[in-house]
């Protein structure tokens, strides 16, 4: 299917919405706080949404922690801000077929000249709680996702506690 600049402009404004209501500024595409966004396609949003939409089912996410929450509002936000992306990539990936990624998204839309060459082959698993030392302390963190770089593996970590910080490593630096 072929997409009009009328149709685009409506998804780019769309796909730019949702960032911004989701808190992923950096995400959104011409704005002063895009980060690397600048050659993205349509293609490029409907990945970034799906992968997006796949941290809300994601163990150790605050967004798949959301879901299971005792607070009802939180509870119907990770509802709204699901059905949100669901909307989206159902609307727009029709549009996508002959279209090619900028980059990868970690998505089930990126093109196969997008996705990881290379497999995770290494030893921790995302939900496992792992130990490690940052300057003088030393913090205990969940693994939130496991990546292979130039062939060596990579895990990103969370502080359990209230921190609010992610960090990515190569396993060897545990």
């Amino acid at each position: 299917m072929e997409i009009t600049a009328k149709q685009y402009t409506q998804a780019l404004k769309k796909y730019n919405e949702i960032m911004n209501d989701l808190g992923y500024e950096h995400n959104m595409i011409g704005d002063v706080l895009s980060e690397g966004t600048a050659n993205w396609n349509l293609r490029d949003m409907v990945a970034e949404c799906d992968y997006t939409l796949s941290t809300y089912y994601e163990y150790g996410h605050y967004n798949g922690e959301m879901r299971f929450s005792d607070d009802a509002d939180e509870r119907r936000l990770w509802a709204s801000q699901v059905g949100k992306l669901k909307r989206f990539i159902a609307h727009w990936s029709p549009y996508i077929e002959d279209m090619v990624c900028a980059e990868g998204h970690c998505s089930q839309y990126d093109n196969e000249q997008t996705q990881p060459e290379e497999e995770y082959t290494g030893k921790h698993y995302v939900g496992e709680i792992v130990s490690h030392k940052g300057g003088d302390m030393e913090h205990e963190c969940i693994v939130t996702a496991v990546w292979c770089v130039d062939g060596k593996n990579g895990i990103s970590i969370k502080p359990t506690g209230n921190y609010g910080f992610e960090v990515d490593l190569y396993e060897e630096q545990l």
